[in-house]
């Protein structure tokens, strides 16, 4: 005959958009993760300080030095 009413199939589904949000949760808590992770300036700084102090003191020296025209 008919098949399940709507309260019933309701009820099928839950756990499967349950899953499904906690999953999509997951996933963005560790996008978060990853682009804060990325953004940190500082501890990228930490960890190989010798490439920004080569790359500011040339920026230094570019600003002081306008080039001639």
């Amino acid at each position: 005959m008919l098949g399940p009413s709507i309260p019933e199939q309701r009820e099928l589904v839950k756990p499967v958009v349950e899953q499904s949000e906690e999953e999509l949760k997951r996933t963005f808590d560790d996008l978060l993760t990853t682009i804060n992770s990325r953004l940190d300036f500082a501890q990228r700084i930490v960890e190989r300080p010798v490439p920004w102090l080569v790359g500011g003191v040339l920026v230094g020296f570019m600003l002081g030095h306008p080039r001639a025209r």
